[in-house]
C-alpha cells in the first residue's frame, strides 16, 4: 500500500510539472503572428508589457528574434536569450519590458523581417 502511495505522489509531483512555462501564462490579446507567402502577418505589433504575442508559422518558417543591428543588416543571427519559434510550430512571446523586439525568418531574408514594439 505505501508502495502505490509513493507512486501516486510521485506521478502527480511529475505531472504537475511543466517545464515549457516560465512562470508566465499565456493571455489572449488578439496579437497572433501568421505567415502568408513571405511575409509575416502583420508584420507590425503594438502592444503593451506583459500581453501575449502568438506565432503560428508554416513549415518553410522561423521566427528568430535578433538584435537591431542584425535586423538593419538583413542578417539572422539569433539574439542571445531572444525567442525563437521553430518552423511550422506554434509559440507565444510574453514581452518583459518596453522597447522594440526584432525578429525575422532566417531563410527568407532579407525580406521577411517584423517588429512588436511593446509601449
Amino acid at each position: 500500500m505505501k508502495k502505490i502511495i509513493i507512486y501516486l505522489l510521485i506521478s502527480v509531483v511529475f505531472l504537475s510539472c511543466d517545464p515549457s512555462k516560465d512562470g508566465l501564462d499565456p493571455i489572449d490579446t488578439g496579437n497572433t503572428v501568421t505567415t502568408q507567402g513571405l511575409d509575416f502577418i502583420p508584420d507590425l505589433i503594438y502592444c503593451s508589457l506583459g500581453d501575449t504575442v502568438f506565432f503560428e508559422l508554416t513549415p518553410s518558417h522561423n521566427a528568430v528574434q535578433v538584435s537591431e543591428a542584425t535586423y538593419q543588416n538583413n542578417e539572422g543571427t539569433p539574439l542571445e536569450g531572444g525567442f525563437n519559434i521553430d518552423y511550422g510550430q506554434s509559440g507565444y512571446f510574453v514581452p518583459e519590458s518596453t522597447g522594440t523586439y526584432y525578429y525575422v525568418c532566417q531563410p527568407h531574408l532579407p525580406g521577411m523581417k517584423a517588429r512588436i514594439i511593446v509601449q
